[in-house]
């Protein structure tokens, strides 16, 4: 159970134990073809308690409507069925009976629509194409113009042949910048696979069509932009990618110019003049569940309209979390806002729908703004210049220590005792993952991660 050492719980410290695993899943491979394998493995994931004591995890995997039993192994095999974008989930389960999920993505391939990346070499010979007589190996930026070519375009899914054994980095700068024109493409990379840009102050990897996907890439070693949605692009996703910037440069993570998509989910974005940037028109993004830390800024929106951040964790950032300018509308749901440099976020003129955000330890205020169609159960603690400016805190809001379980690593879960569990306002969002409803106990908790307890302790 539950129980406090020492007779206090202190400002985001895990005094209180017991404490819920961290769960936390990778999948090998992300993308292959239809009736291959892959292995999701949660071997990676901890639990404070258990694991101080040697008590193994428990486990359970779901895939494509499947549940396995609960046991022991932290890793399951899978056959992908039918061609598509799946997402696999694990529950890690400690000793007290408290669970935490993970999920990942992976892609099924239909034979005939795949495009294999051979070699790390950064090659462009003209008419190159998956198996030729010659033999000769395919680069990544031959893939993506082999896809381009193609009309219709059959032959649209680029993988990365496991024979790039890692450590692999592909040294992809001084040619052209790498852009997807082929609408419904996709790129699946592997983590243990970087893209390194060799310094280019160009753009990295366009998406400028309907429907495309870039999933699990790990692009490093630029000063231009990580990723960008051009404003050609509509109904495109970044998901899985980790981008980090040169500390010294004056880098973008992903900038986003095109009619709408989705930023998520489980991006990582750090050291970047800022992470996400928009210009307008910045039209109805779906920006859910990336961690966005150690940047000068955060997020910058500009004229965003029905633009959605939900589940994002926004921190370490020199300057602002949020700034959002111009008109339009932004939704902001279950966000943590902490330790940024300036404001946690700055609403500016644009009209902003706050709900069960935490805006914590920032060196400006929590939440500024002037227009406010939506603005209750959220939380608030020790931002320097202030909580909220340009409106007024409500009857629902919570003042105080959230009680995360360590916000100086990173672990933004809240404590059995945080006054945030149960605090929170019901949007009709599932926020419990594979638990059953949409969140545990009376409400919904506030901040990015649902707890597994059925209420707060007192």
């Amino acid at each position: 159970g539950d129980t406090c050492q020492g007779g206090m719980c202190g400002a985001f410290t895990s005094a209180c134990s017991n404490t819920a695993p961290l769960a936390c899943l990778t999948v090998s491979p992300m993308g292959g073809l239809v009736g291959s394998q892959f292995t999701a493995d949660a071997s990676c994931s901890s639990d404070a308690e258990d694991g101080a004591a040697g008590i193994p995890l428990q486990y359970k995997f779901t895939f494509n409507g499947t549940t396995s039993d609960v046991g022991p192994s932290p890793a399951a095999s899978y056959t992908l069925p039918a061609e598509g974008l799946y997402r696999v989930t694990v529950e890690v389960i400690d000793s007290g009976g408290l669970s935490s999920f993970a999920a990942h993505y992976v892609i099924a391939v239909a034979a005939g629509e795949e495009v294999v990346v051979t070699t790390s070499n950064d090659e462009n010979d003209p008419g190159a194409a998956p198996g030729n007589a010659a033999g000769t190996p395919l680069s990544l930026r031959e893939a993506i113009n082999y896809v381009n070519a193609n009309t219709p375009p059959l032959a649209r899914t680029i993988l990365f042949s496991d024979a790039l054994s890692a450590p692999v980095t592909m040294t992809l700068g001084g040619l052209p910048p790498l852009i997807l024109t082929a609408p419904n493409a996709a790129i699946v990379g592997r983590p243990d696979l970087p893209l390194d840009f060799n310094g280019t102050h160009d753009d990295c990897i366009t998406l400028s069509d309907e429907g495309q996907k870039l999933v699990g890439i790990t692009i490093g070693n630029f000063t231009g932009v990580g990723i960008k949605l051009a404003s050609t692009s509509s109904g495109s996703q970044v998901a899985e990618c980790s981008l980090s910037g040169l500390p010294t440069s004056s880098a973008y993570g992903i900038v986003a110019e095109g009619t709408g998509g989705r930023i998520g989910p489980r991006n990582d974005l750090s050291h970047f003049v800022t992470a996400v940037r928009s210009t307008s028109p910045f039209y109805r993004y779906l920006v859910d569940q990336n961690r966005i830390h150690e940047n000068m800024a955060g997020i910058f929106l500009a004229n965003g309209t029905s633009t959605i951040l939900q589940e994002n964790l926004v921190y370490a950032n020199s300057s602002y979390g949020l700034q959002a300018v111009g008109s339009g509308t932004c939704s902001l749901r279950f966000n943590v806002f902490d330790d940024n440099g300036g404001n946690g976020v700055s609403g500016g003129e644009m009209s902003l729908r706050v709900n069960n955000n935490l805006f914590t330890r920032n060196g400006g205020y929590g939440l500024t703004g002037t227009t406010f169609a939506s603005l209750s159960h959220n939380g608030f603690f020790s931002n320097s210049l202030g909580d909220l400016s340009g409106a007024s805190l409500g009857d629902t809001d919570v003042l105080g220590d959230p009680l995360f379980a360590d916000a100086n690593a990173g672990d933004y879960r809240l404590l059995r005792r945080s006054p945030c569990v149960d605090a929170g306002l019901d949007i009709g969002l599932d926020v419990n993952d594979l638990a059953p409803g949409f969140y545990n106990g009376q409400a919904p908790d506030i901040g990015a991660y649902e707890t597994p307890y059925a209420g707060r302790l007192p």
